[in-house]
């Protein structure tokens, strides 16, 4: 396991590095690396450059859609609305561990909501095969970003709305 890392700002940034294609035995030096390209993915505000890193028939669950997603297509719309309600967040890796066939992923994400820049931490199981994601499985804390949401007001998204939105 790889140490932690500082809280992300918006300064940092994810080097241009390149995607390994194969995985040979999921080193932890590959596993950087893919972590690495794949977290500016998810702050780079672009669904199909994201969803470029999963399987065509990947699955995909989070707190807000515990049942999860099923297919490239479908990952592709919910990233679309979840990446357009939230353009400004910035992804970083904090440790990895190396798995059969993938990594579990420690992260921190750093999410704008109004004024305020909310830490969320949490872990994803991610499995590959032929270099791209078949099964991510994300597990968080979401109370504080809906304490944080509703604090706002404006914004009055409910697990329900984020649940419907994934469809």
């Amino acid at each position: 396991m790889s140490t932690p890392s500082k809280a992300p700002t918006r300064a940092d940034s994810a080097p241009e590095i390149g995607r390994p294609h194969l995985f040979l035995d999921y080193g932890s030096e590959q596993v950087a690396l893919f972590a690495a390209e794949w977290l500016a993915a998810w702050s780079g505000n672009d669904q199909h450059r994201l969803a470029s890193f999963y399987a065509r028939d990947n699955s995909f669950s989070n707190p807000y859609v515990p049942e999860g997603i099923r297919g490239r297509e479908a990952l592709t719309a919910y990233l679309e609305r979840l990446l357009a309600r939230y353009p400004d967040w910035v992804w970083t890796q904090t440790a990895s561990a190396t798995m059969r066939d993938g990594f579990v992923n420690f992260w921190q994400a750093l999410v704008p909501i109004g004024r305020a820049e909310l830490i969320l931490s949490g872990v994803c199981l991610v499995e590959l095969g032929d270099g791209l994601i078949a099964r991510n499985q994300v597990f968080f804390d979401r109370s504080p970003l809906l304490d944080a949401i509703d604090a706002r007001g404006s914004v009055g998204r409910t697990a329900a709305d984020m649940k419907e939105d994934s469809r």
